[in-house]
């Protein structure tokens, strides 16, 4: 039977857990989905791991692959050059574009859909014109708008055969680039995995907050803004930043490196409040969580943020890098306990309302079989 594949930079991965929700919620809808990812996965649960083993490694294949169809790869190799630019990374893309087009016809796949307009989407914009097998993708942000240029974002979006957005932000940066039809369906989560309780505000306030470990996720404003108060923080994740945490971070700050899906769960009960002090984000799934949980939120007004949280409303906001303001949100939540109790339950029931998993898959299923013609 003709599968639909996926292709991701990394797959499973701590990071990309709604890439695997999104899978696994297809498939129970019927789709015959075969999964690779450009580097080694990153897995955790064991139905992670299970999928790990299912999943094509592309770095992992044949390096011959190019060498048994020669003149296609010549071929091939121009073009990209050409459209992508005479660079030693266009050449990688290829070979990898070829890897993967092995494992294409061996699964038997007819389309193949990209979540992320990064290099991943390269390799499948190269393989569909290796054997004109289609592509489309599922765009993030804001990380791949950064330099247009050399993300070739403009022939990605010209030749794919749809693009889905997974914000109206995400939305409006591809129509800067491109005039074309584009889809929002935004991610989303279980919510009987993330149970609404309620969460006093207490001193000392226990503050959660979750992302990787790197500048852009806000974390050194996080903790300048949290330095002088009654709090305690914890920290989940990993990433090139650590170290420089480690240096400057306050004692009442703590860095508990990667947790699973279950243990993150498990924290966003055991905390008060939730802060993700990001200077770029595309659409949190951490924030949908940590609202479903009845956790009070307090984040930053930047890109599809603002989509999620009104200020106010479902959680509080704040400038990007402004540590002050951070500050005085936190002190307002320690000082307005039943007014952020109120902000939890209108959280939790935006995210029911815009973030359920089971309506956006059921929407994204119907549009797949639209678009590509399945089941």
């Amino acid at each position: 039977m003709p599968k639909l594949g996926y292709l991701i930079s990394q797959y499973p991965a701590v990071s990309h857990t709604f890439v695997f929700r999104e899978v696994e919620g297809l498939r129970a809808l019927g789709f015959e989905i075969a999964c690779a990812s450009i580097n080694p996965p990153q897995a955790l649960l064991d139905s992670e791991k299970e999928e790990a083993k299912k999943t094509f490694v592309v770095k992992k294949g044949s390096l011959l692959a190019p060498f048994r169809r020669p003149l296609k790869f010549i071929t091939t190799l121009i073009k990209a050059f050409f459209e992508l630019g005479f660079r030693r990374k266009t050449l990688y893309y290829t070979v990898e574009a070829f890897i993967l087009n092995e494992w294409i016809q061996k699964e038997n796949i007819f389309h193949l859909h990209v979540h992320f307009a990064n290099p991943a989407a390269t390799v499948g914009l190269i393989h569909s014109w290796i054997d004109g097998i289609p592509f489309s993708i599922t765009v993030h942000g804001p990380d791949e708008f950064y330099d247009t240029s050399i993300n070739n974002l403009k022939l990605k979006f010209e030749e794919a055969q749809f693009l889905i957005a997974i914000s109206h932000y995400t939305k409006s940066q591809i129509l800067k680039i491109v005039r074309r039809d584009v889809t929002v369906i935004p991610l989303g989560i279980n919510l009987d995995q993330f149970p609404f309780k309620e969460h006093p505000i207490q001193e000392p306030l226990r503050i959660l907050s979750v992302g990787r470990l790197h500048p852009n996720k806000g974390f050194e404003t996080l903790l300048n803004a949290v330095k002088d108060l009654n709090v305690i923080v914890t920290i989940v994740g990993e990433g090139p930043d650590r170290e420089h945490l480690e240096k400057i971070k306050p004692p009442n700050v703590h860095l508990v490196g990667a947790k699973n899906h279950r243990e993150v769960q498990r924290l966003y009960q055991e905390n008060d409040l939730f802060v993700l002090a990001s200077y770029a984000e595309g659409l949190p799934v951490v924030l949908m969580e940590a609202m479903a949980s009845g956790l009070p939120v307090i984040t930053t007004t930047v890109n599809a943020i603002t989509e999620l949280v009104e200020n106010g409303k479902t959680g509080l906001l704040v400038a990007p890098s402004n540590s002050e303001q951070l500050k005085e949100k936190i002190q307002y939540a320690i000082a307005h306990p039943e007014e952020m109790g109120k902000m939890a339950e209108e959280a939790r029931k935006k995210v029911k309302e815009s973030y359920n998993i089971d309506k956006n898959i059921d929407r994204l299923a119907q549009f797949l079989r639209e678009k590509i013609c399945l089941l």
